[in-house]
């Protein structure tokens, strides 16, 4: 899933749920690596109530001009309690909205998603119609151990199933941290699919992660190993995932200056000399940073973020090498009164 502006990180009092605001949109931006925007605690202390996004056209998107591209909803207490994106670059325009149910503890016990179609012409309709038309329904279902940590998962393909399709197990260590997440098809346990997986995850001693080891079947056996590395300061400074334990994956490289604001993203793929690079420019005292995209065999892009005195994402501006606008995401806040 491709993520644009910030990952809003919703916590409960236990766990983190990584929720994408603008998931989906053309390309990554990875303005989320400084840290200031949408994070949790300016949403909590300036008691926002809702998010609103609205696409704005230059020379692309046009037909969709002014829609209202996400929304997101808190409750008093902070918690994500609904959320909906449309899917602009899909095949057909589509939508997914998602509802948030917590105990009385604050712990997230059941999520729900619908998604709806929206053909534009007749041939999208004739692609649905043969593919099953109408919207469609999810549900997931979290329980927790006594020390409050997330302990079970269940995902239900639709809401009204009474038998799950995949439960995921996780398991912790003394300190709580997670080790080990198992994932298994209910329904089709023996079955070589993809749902059936199991993940180890491996800490250094200053409790950082450094390696997650994976293994899933699909038709065949699948493995992989995904590492990260940090310098003196404790700063990640490179990910990488490799399958198989053959040459063969992607290697992202990170650069810090010496204000640590994260200044190069760097991506290879199988060890190739193509790649795609993002340089970062934060200007705090103006409320404004800037990205450069360059990729191998594209055309670069610059992305502009714009925030309010309150750090607050206002505006996301996408130009082309030309500094030509191709679109813009300007971001409306309602807060709690």
């Amino acid at each position: 899933m491709k993520k644009s502006f910030h990952a809003i990180l919703v916590s409960n009092s236990f766990n983190w749920f990584t929720i994408t605001l603008m998931v989906f949109l053309i390309q990554p931006s990875y303005a989320q690596d400084y840290g200031l925007i949408l994070r949790k605690d300016l949403l909590v202390s300036n008691h926002v109530q809702s998010i609103s996004v609205k696409v704005k056209s230059g020379i692309e998107l046009t037909d969709i001009d002014s829609l209202e591209v996400a929304h997101v909803e808190f409750d008093q207490n902070g918690r994500l309690v609904y959320e909906k994106y449309y899917r602009l670059f899909d095949i057909i325009l589509y939508s997914q909205a998602y509802t948030y149910t917590y105990n009385s503890k604050g712990q997230l016990i059941e999520k729900v998603e619908v998604q709806v179609e929206y053909p534009k012409n007749h041939a999208d309709s004739s692609l649905l119609q043969s593919t099953g038309f109408g919207p469609s329904t999810k549900k997931w279902y979290y329980e927790y151990n006594k020390k409050g940590l997330l302990k079970t998962e269940l995902e239900y393909l639709f809401e009204t199933d009474s038998v799950p399709t995949t439960r995921t197990v996780y398991k912790y260590d003394r300190k709580e941290k997670l080790i080990k997440k198992q994932q298994t098809n209910v329904r089709y346990p023996k079955k070589t699919i993809y749902s059936n997986s199991i993940v180890k995850y491996i800490y250094d001693d200053y409790d950082r992660l450094v390696e997650e080891k994976m293994h899933w079947t699909t038709k065949v056996d699948v493995s992989s190993v995904k590492s990260y590395t940090f310098n003196e300061r404790g700063f990640k400074v490179s990910e990488s995932m490799i399958f198989d334990h053959y040459d063969r994956g992607t290697i992202t490289n990170f650069e810090y200056d010496k204000d640590s604001v994260k200044r190069i993203y760097q991506i290879k793929i199988d060890n190739k000399e193509w790649f795609k690079e993002i340089e970062i420019e934060h200007y705090i005292e103006s409320y404004k940073s800037f990205e450069n995209h360059k990729e191998f065999s594209k055309p670069s892009t610059m992305v502009h973020f714009e925030y309010d005195e309150k750090q607050l994402l206002k505006k996301e501006s996408w130009y082309t090498d030309k500094s030509r606008l191709r679109y813009s995401f300007e971001v409306n806040y309602q807060f709690q009164e």
